[in-house]
């Protein structure tokens, strides 16, 4: 049996309603505790130890819905870690920066907010 026709075998065996093919985000780990968050997808700077100022990439933002999204299933998970919205991006370039830290703070108060600049 080739890989191709083994790998084919495998894929008619997944059953498209399985939870984990559902795009839905699930914690499962009670030892997570750091969430780490790209709000935007680029840097104004090119720091040496960080590859984001290697290729260019389109400037998007991430939307509020998403961030909402983010929160609510944290919420249900009774998150308490951190919350980084720095993840190679430089987050205060962000129109809306600071209705995002509210948002977070206001319904995720246990969190520690931590932003790199």
């Amino acid at each position: 049996m080739t890989a191709n026709s083994e790998e084919k075998s495998y894929l008619e065996r997944i059953d498209p309603d399985s939870e984990w093919l559902s795009p839905r985000f699930e914690i499962t780990d009670p030892r997570f505790n750091q969430v780490e968050l790209q709000i935007v997808s680029w840097c104004n700077r090119a720091c040496d130890f960080c590859p984001s100022g290697n290729f260019s990439v389109p400037k998007l933002m991430m939307t509020t819905s998403v961030v909402d999204r983010v929160i609510e299933e944290l919420l249900e998970y009774k998150y308490e870690g951190t919350v980084g919205l720095h993840l190679m991006c430089e987050p205060l370039l962000h129109r809306e920066f600071t209705d995002i830290v509210k948002k977070f703070r206001k319904q995720l108060p246990k969190t520690f907010i931590r932003i790199d600049t």
